[in-house]
C-alpha cells in the first residue's frame, strides 16, 4: 500500500513538472480549444449542480459533513493567516472604508505613510489628481 502511495507521489511530481513544459509548447489555437473545453466542462457543472444536486437531501448532508470536517480540520490555518497578515488586512479595510465613502483623498492626508506600503506610485497619483477632498468641497460652498 505505502509502494503505491509513493509511486503516486512521485507520478503527480514528474506529471506536473511535464505539464509545466507542455503549456509552453502549446500554441494559442490549442490553449483556446482548451480554455473553451474547460468552459463547457464547468457549464455541465453547474447544470447538473442547478437541476439535481442542489435540492438533494443526500447532497446537501454529504456536503454540509465534508464543510466542518473541513473547518474542523483547518481552523488554524485561519488564524495563522491573519496573524501573519494583520497589517495588511487593516490597511485594506481602512482604504475600502475610504473608497466606499469617495474619500480617497481624505485617505492620503491621513495615511500618507501607509498608502504608500499598500498603493503603487501610480494609484495614489491618480487619486491625487482625479477627485478633491471633503475639505475642500465645503469651502468652495
Amino acid at each position: 500500500m505505502l509502494l503505491l502511495i509513493f509511486k503516486i507521489f512521485l507520478y503527480n511530481i514528474i506529471y506536473k513538472m511535464e505539464y509545466k513544459d507542455q503549456i509552453e509548447k502549446l500554441s494559442d489555437e490549442q490553449k483556446e480549444k482548451i480554455l473553451i473545453q474547460y468552459i463547457k466542462v464547468r457549464n455541465k457543472a453547474n447544470v447538473k449542480y442547478n437541476t439535481k444536486l442542489k435540492d438533494d437531501e443526500e447532497f446537501i448532508k454529504k456536503n454540509r459533513q465534508f464543510a466542518k470536517n473541513y473547518y474542523d480540520k483547518n481552523k488554524s490555518k485561519k488564524f495563522e493567516y491573519y496573524d501573519n497578515n494583520k497589517e495588511k488586512i487593516r490597511l485594506r479595510a481602512r482604504y475600502n472604508y475610504y473608497k466606499q465613502k469617495n474619500r480617497l483623498n481624505d485617505y492620503l492626508l491621513k495615511y500618507e505613510n501607509e498608502a504608500s506600503n499598500f498603493l503603487s506610485e501610480q494609484e495614489i497619483n491618480d487619486i491625487k489628481n482625479k477627485s478633491t477632498t471633503v475639505v475642500e468641497e465645503l469651502q468652495s460652498e
